[in-house]
This record gives structure tokens, C-alpha cells and sequence, in this order.
């Protein structure tokens, strides 16, 4: 199974390992930014855009935030003032910016990202991003997004890909529940050291570097990106589209019974009449 989950891998990376790397080499470009400016403007400007998004995650506001606020402005003098003010007042937003920039004030950007990051691999509560209004995901894809290739931000691609192709259920520990966000990242984090060891992005070894993982399997199964092992997947009708299907994937398996058995055939054509609606 180790082999087999390994080999299917590294067809995947064959297949997105441009669109991966050029996302570490986003990550590694801001690492050097805060190596440069422990108090970069440009990484203070991803934090804000973080809790803009959050904030209006459902209303696409991140976009009229930006063009109210020019770029040069992206900085805490600015959202100090009072004009500064009353464009987080408008976004509903000001308390968890005046949050953030109040723990600004006892720290460089640089220092409290590492503070950050020390909780999240000691599993330990932190009562400063709950205060400007990030969540665990939150976190870890700004932790990831510094360099931090560790860090493995599981969001509804991760969870769906992980728990379907059966990785969830042999990497992860006991007792578990794929509904737990900690459970998801520790079954992703085990199996790529069990399974991946030696396969490499940008000098970076998959086994340590889970958040490289991460974003392969987002490449595989977001909308937008390859999306074969999205909502509907697109191996029940081409098998050929992931390296997966026939020697690894838990799915698969299940679904060679399906189409061998008679009883599953009118569930198999009302699913494939639903997934073909859903692409038009």
C-alpha cells in the first residue's frame, strides 16, 4: 500500500509540479521578506487581507476592500488614523485590526509569527488569534504562506481527498474522527513521512515538508485547478484522470464493486445524470 500510495503520487507531482512549485516559491519569497524586515509591510498586508477574507469569506468584499484602501496605505499608521478607522468601521472589521496591531506593539511581525508557530506545533491554545478572528485554518495557511512548509492547512479539498482515497482511515491514529480538523492534519502529516519520503520540491523533502502535500492534493481537487477529486469525481467515469485509482484509492475499490453488481446501477446512472447537470 505504501508503494502503491507513493507511486500515484508522484504522477500527481508530475502533473501539477509547476503550479507547486511556483506556489513554494511564493512561500519561500516571503520567508526571505521577513528575514530582510522582521516588520515587513507586506507580510502586515496578508495578515489584514486574512482577516478581511475571513470576515466576508461569502461576499467577495476582499476586492472593494483592496481599491478603497491603495497599497502604499497597507500599514498600521494608516489603520491607526482616523480615516484608517472608518474603512475597518465600514468593514466591521476594526476591532480584530486594532487587535492585531496592539500585539504589534510588544513584538516584531517576524517574533509573533514564531510565537505562532510554536503554539500550533505544540498544540497549545492561542488566545491572540482568536482575538483578531483567525481559526486554525486561518492559521496555518499564513504559517505555511511565511515559509513554514510544515504546516498542513486542511480546508474541504484536503478532508474530502483524505477520508475518499482511504489515507485518512490507514495513516491516522486511534481513535480519530475525520470530522476533526487535528485528526485530518496528523493522518496527512503520518502518511507523508510513511509514504513520500524522498520525493522532492525545490530542495524540500515531501516526508518533512507536509504543507507541500497539502497543496498538491488542492492542486488535484480544487474547482478551479485540476478538479478530479472534487464533489463529483471525475475517476467514477475515467479512471485514467488520477494515478490513484486502480492501486491505492480506497474509492476505487469500492467502486469496481459497484459497477460489478446490478444493484448499483440505477444509483450509478442517477449520479452520473446529476454530475453531468452540475457541469452544465
Amino acid at each position: 500500500m505504501v508503494r502503491d500510495f507513493g507511486d500515484g503520487f508522484e504522477h500527481l507531482l508530475d502533473r501539477y509540479r509547476n503550479a507547486v512549485e511556483k506556489d513554494v516559491e511564493a512561500w519561500l519569497y516571503n520567508k526571505r521578506k521577513l528575514q530582510k524586515d522582521p516588520n515587513s509591510g507586506g507580510i502586515f498586508e496578508e495578515l489584514v487581507e486574512i482577516i478581511v477574507s475571513r470576515a466576508w469569506r461569502r461576499m467577495g468584499k476582499l476586492g472593494k476592500f483592496k481599491s478603497e484602501v491603495k497599497r502604499s496605505k497597507w500599514n498600521p499608521e494608516f489603520f491607526q488614523s482616523p480615516e484608517g478607522r472608518a474603512v475597518l468601521r465600514r468593514y466591521e472589521i476594526g476591532n480584530n485590526v486594532q487587535e492585531l496591531l496592539r500585539q504589534l506593539e510588544k513584538c516584531t511581525i517576524g517574533d509573533w509569527i514564531e510565537e505562532r508557530y510554536e503554539r500550533a506545533n505544540n498544540h497549545e491554545k492561542d488566545r491572540s488569534l482568536k482575538q483578531i478572528g483567525f481559526g486554525p485554518k486561518s492559521r496555518d495557511v499564513f504559517l505555511r504562506s511565511v515559509g513554514h512548509l510544515d504546516i498542513v492547512p486542511i480546508d474541504i479539498h484536503q478532508r474530502r481527498f483524505l477520508v475518499r482515497t482511504g489515507i485518512f482511515h490507514y495513516y491516522s491514529r486511534i481513535p480519530s474522527c475525520p470530522l476533526e480538523y487535528d485528526d485530518l492534519q496528523f493522518s496527512l502529516v503520518n502518511f507523508s513521512k510513511a509514504c513520500l519520503s524522498g520525493l522532492i520540491v525545490k530542495g524540500f523533502d515531501l516526508g518533512e515538508n507536509p504543507g507541500i502535500v497539502d497543496n498538491l492534493i488542492w492542486h488535484h481537487c480544487a474547482r478551479y485547478e485540476g478538479a478530479v477529486c472534487g464533489k463529483n469525481p471525475r475517476c467514477f467515469f475515467q479512471p485514467s484522470e488520477c494515478p490513484l485509482f486502480w492501486k491505492a484509492c480506497l474509492w476505487s475499490k469500492m467502486n469496481k464493486t459497484w459497477k460489478s453488481d446490478s444493484f448499483f446501477q440505477p444509483i450509478i446512472q442517477q449520479y452520473r445524470a446529476h454530475s453531468q447537470a452540475e457541469e452544465t
